[in-house]
């Protein structure tokens, strides 16, 4: 019996050990810097500091700021992982090897950094479907990464490939959406307002979308963020259809002997909101003031590639109020006026007395030939024929 609880003792303590090998082998270690409460701290990686090790997980904790100094080398070495929590800061002033995965929540600086394929910076951004954040139901917002910094097509990919996917299935880390994006890429956020039925009546670029606090420029159609830090996305509010509406240019025209003015007294490039509506008129100088001019309002595209006589003959002339002003309502688009006809008074002088010695000769030819051919004069001659 004794041999037998021997053998059996002996059994146990070979499977603890085999045990313990297999965690041994597979445990990793774990190094933290900073404090835990978050509070601030600065830590100097030393000349003397001993090179990380492999299978180590290093933190540096939210309130610690990491300073790589110049003429020190920092590895991230194969099986390791560096984590910049947010609210930490990694500086860089000597280099930055990425060998291993390094992931960046927090800020990173520095320029001597390699391994960029390696060195994932975390990009927070707002729930949309919070009800905390009004961003009305016109508002569609979609997230694209490319590798080029000029790219703003369908080059890119859908955000949701590329979110962290918890075990319930939520897009979450720590109840905060994330997207990572590699080091030194671009994301582009991509606003569309739009509303059914309506066409051209929001101005995408005037939606704020922000980056750390900062309103990003809207380039060509998208907001195009370089990532080389971790950042927080967030956005405007929808106030009110207004705010964002679109703008669209009323061009009036400038010409000898008269001028073209709004109600309100603007002249040449006016600037006008959807929907809105604008009222002008045409003045005469005094020396132009017996024009029987016409006024053309077109709205169209590729209007500049036209010959302007090809462009009015589809076009029929505009008509005056009460008051002598022309009204474009519901404006959609942009606008040109045209005015023609404006001639000197002198030259329809000329052109008037001409007419007049016209119709004096034929005046005179027609009383000769009446007196020839009797009362039919011309039309009798040539009802003879």
């Amino acid at each position: 019996m004794k041999k037998i609880i021997s053998i059996l003792l002996c059994a146990l303590i070979l499977v603890s050990a085999l045990s313990l090998t297999a965690f041994a082998e597979t445990e990793r270690g774990l190094v933290s810097f900073g404090n835990e409460d978050g509070s601030s701290f600065v830590y100097e990686f030393s000349k003397t500091e001993p090179e990380w090790t492999g299978d180590t997980d290093y933190i540096i904790r939210s309130g610690c700021t990491f300073v790589v100094p110049t003429n020190r080398v920092l590895n991230v070495p194969y099986t390791s992982s560096l984590t910049v929590e947010e609210g930490a800061h990694l500086v860089v002033n000597g280099q930055l090897n990425a060998v291993d995965e390094v992931h960046i929540y927090g800020k990173l600086t520095g320029d001597n950094v390699t391994g960029q394929e390696n060195i994932k910076c975390y990009v927070q951004f707002p729930d949309l479907t919070d009800a905390n954040i009004n961003l009305g139901d016109k508002i569609d917002i979609c997230y694209y990464l490319s590798e080029s910094n000029d790219s703003y097509g369908d080059v890119g990919v859908d955000i949701e490939k590329y979110l962290p996917i918890s075990d319930d299935g939520i897009n979450t880390v720590n109840h905060t959406r994330y997207l990572p994006v590699l080091y030194n890429t671009y994301l582009y956020v991509r606003v569309k307002i739009q509303e059914e039925g309506t066409q051209d009546k929001y101005d995408d670029k005037l939606f704020p979308v922000k980056c750390n606090g900062v309103v990003v420029k809207f380039d060509q159609n998208a907001c195009p963020i370089l990532v080389t830090t971790g950042s927080e996305i967030s956005y405007g509010s929808w106030v009110n259809d207004a705010t964002y509406y679109n703008t669209y240019t009323i061009s009036l025209p400038e010409g000898t002997g008269y001028t073209v003015y709004g109600r309100n007294g603007e002249i040449g490039e006016v600037t006008l909101k959807y929907g809105q509506a604008f009222s002008f008129r045409v003045e005469l100088e005094q020396d132009y003031d017996k024009s029987a001019y016409q006024v053309y309002v077109f709205n169209g595209t590729g209007w500049t590639d036209l010959e302007k006589a090809e462009l009015l003959d589809g076009i029929a002339p505009a008509v005056p109020d009460s008051e002598g002003y022309f009204t474009i309502t519901n404006i959609t688009g942009n606008h040109s006026v045209f005015v023609e006809g404006v001639l000197q008074n002198k030259m329809l002088d000329i052109f008037e007395q001409i007419f007049t010695i016209f119709r004096q000769i034929w005046e005179a030819i027609t009383e000769i030939f009446n007196e020839l051919f009797g009362e039919g004069g011309l039309n009798g001659l040539f009802g003879q024929a």
